[in-house]
């Protein structure tokens, strides 16, 4: 993902419907938020990769409600 190129962000391409990143501040508060705005998440900690996240980006309105929930430059929060 060329925002994450561009944060610093580190993550693993993937050509699947989901990414794994580390996220530049605490991964707890990210999930905590993450969970209370519909964006599918789960603690990579649990593959034995602890403050990695895996983030669902099957759908565009996924992957730009990632990029916004992470705040990266050049994205915007659309209201309803």
């Amino acid at each position: 993902m060329t925002a994450f190129n561009v944060s610093g962000i580190h993550y693993i391409p993937s050509v699947a419907n989901f990414i794994c990143f580390k996220p530049l501040y605490g991964s707890e508060s990210l999930l905590a938020h993450a969970r209370t705005n519909t964006t599918q998440v789960r603690d990579c900690a649990l593959f034995g990769m602890p403050g990695w996240i895996r983030a669902s980006i099957g759908h565009e309105s996924d992957r730009n409600s990632l990029l916004v929930l992470l705040r990266l430059p050049g994205t915007t929060v659309v209201e309803p």
